[in-house]
């Protein structure tokens, strides 16, 4: 599973192997030293749930960014709802708010699904918006 290296290396007696380390041309014997926590694989997992849990300062100021553009574009839907329906036309007064809403936010429904995700360590990652 975890060699590190792209074509086979070749071992002898003494040297470490990693859990799912193939053996391509004898029968070996292994000394089993690390089980379940304490294994080179259960390490790397523990850091990408670490990678994946925390957030760093750029994300954080793209999670505000995201937040304003949605009060933003909410604002503007509104307005633009309003004006079109001042002006005699409610039926495009919908068409036009909703059109704002779409325009201004597809990168948005894709950024908060993917903060929403970060914050369940056991949900998949959330599909890309772009």
């Amino acid at each position: 599973m975890i060699t590190g290296e792209s074509r086979p290396v070749a071992r002898s007696v003494g040297e470490s192997v990693t859990a799912g380390t193939v053996a391509t041309d004898s029968g070996l014997r292994v000394e089993i030293t690390a089980t379940g926590d304490d294994t080179t694989l259960a390490g790397i997992r523990r850091l990408v749930a670490e990678a994946q849990s925390s957030s760093s300062r750029a994300q954080r100021i793209a999670d505000r960014a995201a937040a304003l553009l949605f009060w933003f574009a909410l604002i503007a839907a509104g307005i633009t709802a309003v004006v079109w329906t001042l002006l005699g036309n409610p039926d495009a007064a919908v068409i036009r708010a909703v059109t704002v809403l779409v325009i201004a936010c597809p990168t948005l429904w894709g950024s908060r699904s993917r903060s929403s995700s970060r914050s369940r360590p056991n949900a998949p990652p959330a599909a890309a918006s772009w």
